[in-house]
């Protein structure tokens, strides 16, 4: 995951969100799982939206996405 050109202050936030989106879910500590929500909270960030709200929704709908398709 390439975070080049992301700002302190947003990789800060973008840190917080996953933290946060994870620490609910029963398998938010397994790699695959971080990464994956991960990927979409940085999405998030590159598409303009750098608001901790943001972030944390697009970790969350991240998280929805994952428990649908793994059935978690």
């Amino acid at each position: 995951m390439n975070t080049d050109g992301i700002d302190e202050q947003t990789l800060a936030l973008m840190k917080t969100a996953l933290e946060l989106v994870c620490q609910v879910l029963a398998d938010g500590q397994e790699p695959e799982v971080r990464r994956y929500i991960a990927e979409r909270i940085l999405s998030c960030a590159e598409g303009g939206d750098k608001t901790l709200s943001g972030l944390i929704e697009a970790g969350e709908v991240a998280a929805t996405e994952l428990c649908s398709t793994h059935g978690a």
